[in-house]
């Protein structure tokens, strides 16, 4: 029971939802999405064999988008299926079913983290390979990003 309580805590602190500086519409989205970001999980799990931990800064992309509109969505917006982390599990699901992909992406991204950066100037989405670790891109000026799902992680490995 006490484990359980514990991970309940983490996985709450993980998800912005205790993050007193945000607005509490914001929070709301993170913590009702909880089970959305749990399917994405298991979603990447299935598809690379392995738990890959989200890693996003919500203050960060609060305090720099310019579409108020979305943030009370914010929890959808990354987690949702048509979210950053849903569109990139349909790209892992699709090119994880090539063993030689999935064993350079395993190989590529030893730290197992999947990290969304919000730039503070404009220049698209992007991924990249950093530190160990699949590094999500996207600009202020585009909260719901399109070409994430046209992602070709063949080019980064």
């Amino acid at each position: 029971y006490q484990r359980r309580v514990r991970d309940s805590l983490l996985q709450r602190k993980m998800s912005g939802a205790d993050d007193k500086s945000l607005p509490l519409n914001v929070r709301k989205s993170l913590r009702d999405s909880a089970t959305l970001r749990k399917k994405q999980e298991e979603r990447i799990q299935k598809a690379t064999g392995e738990t890959y931990e989200f890693v996003v800064d919500f203050k960060d992309v609060f305090d720099k988008a310019t579409d108020r509109d979305d943030l009370d969505k914010m929890g959808t917006v990354f987690f949702g299926d048509e979210g950053y982390f849903g569109r990139l599990a349909n790209v892992l699901e699709k090119e994880c079913q090539d063993d030689l992909f999935k064993e350079v992406f395993l190989e590529k991204t030893p730290g197992r983290k999947i990290k969304f950066v919000f730039q503070s100037v404009w220049s698209g989405e992007e991924a990249k390979l950093e530190d160990g670790a699949l590094v999500l891109r996207s600009d202020r000026f585009n909260l719901w990003m399109d070409n994430f799902s046209k992602l070709n992680l063949n080019k980064l490995l």
